[in-house]
């Protein structure tokens, strides 16, 4: 091969190495934030302007962010991605999320609950 054809293989060989980490955990990050935008829109919208469609729809959203993270992981992986410490992290979101992802959602609108629509009191 030419020189610089295989200096600029070398070169993307490990810009792609370096980029690994970041777009998983930039997915990570998105995902983390897009979850808690679709649950807290969900509470507004279904307590304060009380739109249950609308609210039915966003609480959709909230689990569907799990699936874009796992696909954007499986995606990167099959690309010739090295599984790291942004792949082990991703793996413990999405098992978090698995795990309590109910018990949050639940937790979030018994309060949200009562303080904007005059539920009962949450248990302590």
């Amino acid at each position: 091969m030419l020189p610089r054809v295989e200096q600029a293989l070398h070169v993307a060989a490990a810009s792609r190495q370096f980029l690994v980490g970041p777009v998983v955990g930039g997915a990570q990050l998105a995902c983390e934030i897009s979850f808690w935008v679709f649950l807290i829109s969900e509470l507004v919208v279904q307590y304060v302007f009380r739109v249950r469609r609308t609210s039915a729809v966003l609480l959709v959203m909230a689990p569907l962010v799990d699936v874009v993270l796992l696909v954007a992981t499986v995606i990167d992986l099959h690309n010739g991605g090295t599984a790291d410490w942004s792949h082990d992290l991703a793996a413990l979101y999405i098992g978090f999320s698995v795990a309590y992802g109910h018990r949050l959602i639940l937790w979030a609108d018994v309060r949200f609950a009562h303080r904007f629509a005059g539920g009962s009191a949450p248990r302590r």
